[in-house]
């Protein structure tokens, strides 16, 4: 056998443009140089990525990289491995060639793909749901890179990647996915590893070497071989007969460069470079035997896979299918069973991508009230079947990813489709369609009578022989005028001639004729020179003469090539069985049947003819030489042998026909063996006569015996007439009896759905029942129990039937038995609170197990109810209700509780302590006997309105001592208490003793009201002495101003005539007249105060006046030195102009007339808005103040320090400014220190 090779170069062309960049683009490379491997990765990604570029080397493998990232924020993640690579790193743009040695990283926001070596670009947008990134590129990397593919799964959540791997796969690549053990998350490695395709499992580290030993063959090229050599041949074929004897799986008729291919892959997972040793390894682990299997039967489909076929599907055969009416062979035309049949269903989409279609197809066309239950079903069965068992279980599970959204519009979803976790489950109706079954078609007979067969992407892995065996079968399963459904990349050109095209594009056919038997019965002649292969018909394959080994078959055909012969193997009949060798010489160039007689030329046919019956006759082999046969090659003589193969009689008989050719006429005296076409006739006629007597006495033989027999069968046929009739009567009685039968079982049928919903119910209670129930019989035997029972008593499914006292249970209920007797003998139910041995509180209750038909027990159910949270809950009620009670006989008020009626339910002592009252004395809340007969008409119409509104009662009154009989003031309050509901279930009420209290409070507002007087007199004696100080200042400032010039006249006049000592004593009086000037002007300061305290006030610009303010003060600040500093953040403020003037002028004369001589002096002044209302700060470093002097700086003609001129009234007129305007003046001081004065303003300041 001659190799095949294919050589594909890996020569790099030198870079012609962007030397600099690492991403620019080779013009000159040739696309699909080299292998891509596509990575796919999540949550967690990141760091796997990172250690896989960490061991990745330089190489001629390109890489990309798709990774989940957030459509909002701009990715820096080819920047970052950049620190993890050798290789370049690019950040892919659209239409950007894909390059050996180089890395190329999915930008945020879009879906990438590749076509042609380039990798496209689309935005997301307008998509809700998760963005399955990595499926869509790793399946277009599929498209594009077929077996140069290769997938990479890394860490991350959800199920993106499954379906990508499944096309890589498909494509002929190589999956990688890392070990969950190693990941972060494992939910896409899981998904990965579930769909059973993946080639390796490993930590990200290793991954590298595995791709490198994967793609590496050679420095400079890469060979990818087709089709084994000699030895790995004998090894492949090897590696099939185990995989056939051990699993059992025959694969020998698939194709062998897929075969070959997938060991190769299977080879290099394993680290295996020669056939010989990966055929001992199977010989040795049979999991690698299981993989390789698996690795055979992929299972790669879809829902509605090519769903433009689907739609053909369902708009041509789905109603044709299902409209169609067939006889059935009985006399009425009631419709058989559609029949539908899915064949290499793998994982079942496709098979319920039909079974949805057929559904839909339901709903449209039957009546509302049409169902299999109510009698009118539209009978279908679907089967699906396949080699794959494993496929096979998922299928009949009908559990698939969340990612099958895609493939199924949203209305099947709700239509078919269960959520749930994170994918969806077949609904029942959906799955009662289909029946799953293992099925070789290769070997198992087909399915007859079927209305559509779908037969998809299958054929494409086998042989052309094994090819056409299938399609045989095909059609013979069909009904005439069924359908076949096949993939997109198969046809059924070998049954043309028995088919109609109904969709020539996709590959939906129907069967014209009503041909059932098996089609490859025909062989067709080959053009000269070529080999003649004869098929022989499926169901011969497993005869003893067809089933030789490989080696066997072999053997033979070296054999008679090495001789030069050529020959075949006949039945007894003479029909072809198998041939081998070069027959063109010897036979016709036309089609014709297995007969071999009619497949000859003469005088060739007459002479096998004689030689044949010989051969038979004698049980021993005859050979003829000679024989002169024109169509021989070149011309010459043919030599026959013909010679039974068969030595037991209990076998079928076979000859062996050899044919050889001789050149020459052979020289010297012929024998007996020697062609002599006279004698060859007349044997061979003479054979003929001998079989035409045998035949004629045979022939009046059974004339003979045809005339006796058809006598009997005349009386026979009277005896079946007689017997016709009374099975006519009887059929008549049947079909009444059939009909009957009809009515009950439907009844039947709708009593068993009624049990089988009521079962459901049943055992979904058990399910739901968190707390337990046990079933037991009249003996007190256990009959069932629900789940959760268990809990409470020692339960497993062997002790159904054991009595109840033989079991243990893990609750304090010693009484069990005999109240689960007592209540089967009196049918009284018992209900107890028992606590298990956990420290939880059940109620256990026990009733009567009644029938329907009789009223009398016949067991016992025993219930068990969870009452912990209920125990516990009423013990903290009960233990409230005592603390309560406790805390209401201490409280000092008198307390009651009244029903909503106003019906007194509970008094505390105190009440009988102050009334000496029993609470039958006083059955009313409204009405109690002690009330004062004067409050008596009051306190009743408050507590009938509290009554009907449900609102507060509060009332004051006098209540009745028991002691002496006095009457004391006392205030009770009540509060009704509501339900859930709202409505009133009780009031409470305190009553408080307040006669003390109001007694006081009287006298208090007797007082309040003289304060109140008094309060008044001052204040107009403070008018009538602020009015005589005014008027006073007024009339001594005129008098004392007329001395004061007077006194300066005399000083001018008398300038040089007084002596020093008179001088002295008239300075004296000046000053003094100059004094009595300024305490006049400070007492009419303090007056104008009190009389302007509500003067208007107007808005002030603080600024302007604080500039006004400095400029009087300008002499004192130059003369101090004084250092101001200024902070001014509001800047006007609603006041009176005067006084605000006069705040700030003392303050500031202050701060520099107090300085200390020790330091330069420094005046801080600050204005601003604190929590909304102005506030002015003076702050000072001056001689300060000692704290007991603090709380009288205040006060009027208070000074601390006579060192400094003063009056001691500034600062008394601030604060007096300040009071009048509701504001405040703080002071803080610390002696040596300085001073610090703070003025809150009024809060009537503009917003």
């Amino acid at each position: 056998m001659t190799t095949q090779l294919t050589f594909i170069s890996r020569t790099r062309q030198r870079k012609t443009v962007g030397q600099d960049d690492p991403c620019a683009v080779d013009l000159k490379v040739t696309p699909f140089q080299q292998h891509v491997v596509g990575i796919g990765a999540s949550a967690g990604g990141i760091e796997a990525i990172y250690a896989f570029f960490d061991h990745t080397p330089p190489g001629q493998v390109s890489y990309v990289v798709v990774q989940h990232l957030s459509p909002n924020h701009q990715s820096r993640l080819a920047e970052l491995m950049a620190k993890h690579s050798r290789l370049a790193i690019c950040v892919a743009e659209n239409n950007m060639r894909v390059e050996a040695n180089k890395v190329y990283v999915i930008p945020h926001q879009a879906f990438m793909t590749i076509r042609a070596g380039k990798l496209r670009l689309t935005e997301k947008r307008g998509r809700e749901g998760p963005h399955l990134t990595v499926n869509v590129f790793l399946t277009s990397l599929a498209a594009d890179l077929k077996e140069k593919a290769i997938g990479v799964i890394l860490s991350g959540t959800g199920t993106d990647g499954g379906q990508g791997v499944e096309a890589i796969k498909k494509a002929g690549g190589m999956v990688i996915v890392q070990d969950p053990a190693t990941a972060a998350y494992a939910g896409m490695p899981d998904h990965a590893l579930a769909t059973g395709l993946a080639d390796a499992v490993l930590s990200p580290q290793a991954m590298p070497a595995a791709i490198q030993a994967y793609v590496h063959a050679s420095p400079g090229s890469l060979l990818v071989r087709v089709q084994p050599n000699k030895e790995e041949e004998s090894d492949l074929v090897a590696i099939l007969n185990l995989m056939k004897n051990q699993l059992p799986l025959d694969f020998s008729e698939y194709k062998r460069a897929t075969i070959f291919r997938r060991i190769r892959k299977r080879m290099s997972h394993c680290g295996v470079s020669h056939s010989g040793e990966y055929l001992a390894l199977l010989a040795d682990n049979p999991a690698e035997l299981e993989a390789l299997a698996k690795n055979f039967l992929i299972s790669v489909t879809s829902f509605f896979r090519d769903p433009k076929a689907f739609e053909m599907l369902e708009r041509e055969v789905i109603p044709a299918i299902m409209n169609r009416s067939v006889p059935d062979h009985s006399p009425k035309r009631d419709a058989a069973p559609v029949k539908i049949w899915v064949a290499g269903c793998a994982t079942g989409e496709e098979a319920y991508s039909v079974a949805m279609l057929v559904e839909e197809y339901l709903d449209k066309t039957l009546p509302a009230d049409a169902s299999p239950e109510n009698g009118n079903p539209q009978r279908v069965k679907i089967f699906a079947t396949d080699l794959d068992q494993a496929a096979l279980t998922v299928a009949a599970r009908g559990i698939y990813p969340g990612d099958i959204e895609r493939e199924v519009t949203p209305e099947r979803l709700a239509r078919f489709f269960l959520r749930e976790g994170e994918g969806y489950r077949v609904k029942p109706s959906l799955r009662k369609l289909v029946i799953f079954a293992g099925h070789n078609l290769g070997r198992n007979p087909p399915y007859c009578h079927v209305d559509l067969i779908s037969c998809r992407n299958l054929l494409i892995y086998l042989n052309p022989a094994l090819q056409e065996r299938i399609f045989s079968m095909l059609h013979f399963g069909l009904r005439t005028g069924g359908y076949l459904f096949l993939g997109a990349s198969e046809h059924a050109e070998v049954l043309k001639s028995h088919l109609r095209k109904i969709s020539a594009r996709w590959k939906i056919y129907q069967k014209t004729d009503d041909s059932r038997k098996v089609i490859k019965d025909h062989i067709s002649l080959p053009l000269a020179g070529e080999n003649l292969g004869i098929a022989v018909p499926a169901v011969q394959a497993a005869e003893p003469f067809t089933r030789r080994s490989n080696l066997a078959e072999a053997v033979a055909q070296a054999l008679v090539r090495e001789h030069g012969q050529a020959g075949v193997v006949v039945d007894e009949d003479l029909r072809v069985v198998q041939s081998f060798g070069e027959l063109s010489p010897y036979v016709l160039p036309k089609v014709f049947n297995l007969n071999l007689p009619e497949l000859l030329s003469e005088p060739l046919a007459r002479t096998f003819g004689a030689a044949a019956q010989r051969a038979i006759r004698l049980g021993e082999r005859v050979v003829v030489r000679g024989i002169d046969l024109p169509t021989a090659t070149g011309g010459g003589f043919v030599t026959l042998l013909v010679k039974p193969l068969t030595e037991d009689k209990h076998q079928p008989l076979r000859l062996l026909v050899l044919f050889s050719q001789d050149q020459e006429e052979p020289a010297g005296e012929r024998t007996a063996e020697w062609f002599d076409d006279g004698e060859h006739t007349r044997q061979y006629v003479q054979g003929l006569v001998e079989e035409l007597r045998e035949a004629r006495d045979g022939l009046q033989s059974a004339r003979e015996e045809m005339a006796s027999s058809q006598e009997n069968m005349l009386s026979f046929n009277e005896e079946l007439l007689s017997a016709n009739e009374e099975m006519q009567s009887g059929n008549e009685e049947l079909q009444s009896l059939n009909e009957e039968l009809q009515t009950v079982n439907a009844e039947y049928q709708l009593k068993i759905r009624e049990l089988t919903e009521l079962n459901d119910d049943l055992n979904n209670y058990f399910r739901s029942n968190v707390s337990g129930q046990l079933f037991v019989d009249q003996a007190l035997r256990l009959k069932k129990f629900s789940p959760a029972a268990v809990q409470h008593v020692n339960l497993t499914e062997g002790d159904i039937g054991r009595p109840l006292h033989h079991l243990t249970t893990n609750i304090r209920f010693d009484t069990l038995v005999d109240d689960v007797q007592q209540v089967i003998d009196h049918g009284q139910p018992v209900t107890k609170e028992v606590q298990a041995t956990n420290g939880r509180w059940y109620q256990v209750t026990v009733i009567s197990y009644l029938r329907q038909a009789d009223p009398r027990p016949t067991g016992a159910m025993v219930t068990f109810y969870d009452i912990t949270d209920l125990v516990l809950g009423r013990r903290k009620i009960e233990e409230s209700a005592a603390e309560t009670r406790l805390i209401l006989e201490a409280m000092p008020q008198i307390t009651i509780a009244a029903f909503p009626d106003g019906r007194i339910e509970y008094f505390n002592q105190r009440w009988y302590d102050y009334s000496r009252m029993t609470p039958e004395e006083s059955p009313y809340l409204g009405s109690l006997p002690a009330l004062h007969p004067e409050d008596t008409q009051e306190v009743a119409s408050r507590w009938q309105h509290s009554l009907a509104t449900g609102g507060l009662f509060e009332s004051e009154f006098r209540l009745r001592r028991g002691v002496d009989g006095a009457y004391r003031w006392h205030l009770t309050r009540a509060l009704p208490i509501r339900n859930a509901d709202g409505k009133i279930t009780k009031w409470v009420s305190t009553t408080t003793d307040i006669h003390d209290q109001r007694t006081l409070l009287e006298a208090i507002e007797l007082a309040r009201q003289q304060l109140i007087t008094t309060n008044e007199d001052l204040n107009r004696t403070n008018v009538d002495l602020d009015n005589f100080v005014y008027a006073a200042s007024h009339d001594l400032r005129s008098p004392i101003t007329t001395l004061q010039g007077l006194m300066n006249l005399l000083s001018q006049g008398l300038v040089g005539q007084l002596d020093e000592e008179t001088g002295k004593i008239l300075g004296m009086a000046e000053t003094s007249i100059a004094k009595l000037l300024g305490v006049i002007d400070d007492l009419t300061d303090i007056a104008k105060v009190q009389r302007n305290a509500e003067v208007e006030k107007e808005p002030v610009a603080f600024q302007d006046l604080l500039d006004e303010v400095l400029a009087d003060l300008g002499e004192p600040i130059a003369a101090s030195q004084a250092r101001l500093r200024l902070h001014i953040e509001t800047q006007h403020l609603l006041y009176a102009r005067k006084n605000l003037r006069s705040i700030l002028y003392n303050l500031l004369s202050n701060a520099i007339k107090y300085r200390s001589h020790k330091r330069v002096p420094e005046v801080h002044l600050t204005f601003r808005t604190m929590a909304g209302k102005p506030v002015l700060t003076v702050a000072d470093n001056g001689l300060g103040l000692k704290p007991e002097q603090l709380a009288r700086l205040f006060s009027l003609y208070k000074r601390f320090h006579n060192h400094v001129e003063g009056t001691g009234i500034g600062l008394y007129m601030v604060k007096r400014i300040v009071d009048n305007n509701g504001g405040r003046i703080e002071v803080t001081s610390q002696e040596g220190q300085g001073t610090t004065f703070t003025v809150h303003f009024g809060p009537d300041q503009p917003s």
